[in-house]
């Protein structure tokens, strides 16, 4: 599993609507293929984190598509996690 980290370059309020209406937009899709297990928005308003299941290719790829991603209004970090829920 990896945690994506998300940090916010630019104020929340500058993206784009249509920008980040894709990027949950793809998530629900990664959520129904059980590829994304969860996600949320840091309180602080600095970014966001999702949680990801699966190879280290598939998230790279992941990420790498992503909308925010390409728009320049985010950047990201990748860590795999040996997480467990309780």
């Amino acid at each position: 599993m990896f945690v994506i980290r998300i940090t916010l370059n630019i104020p929340f309020s500058e993206i784009h609507a249509e920008t980040y209406q894709a990027h949950l937009a793809r998530i629900e899709q990664y959520k129904q293929k059980g590829e994304i297990v969860a996600n949320g928005a840091f309180l602080d308003g600095s970014g966001g984190m999702i949680l990801y299941k699966g190879s280290e290719q598939g998230v790279r790829a992941y990420v790498d598509d992503d909308p925010l991603v390409k728009s320049g209004a985010v950047d990201v970090d990748i860590k795999g996690w040996d997480g467990q829920f309780v």
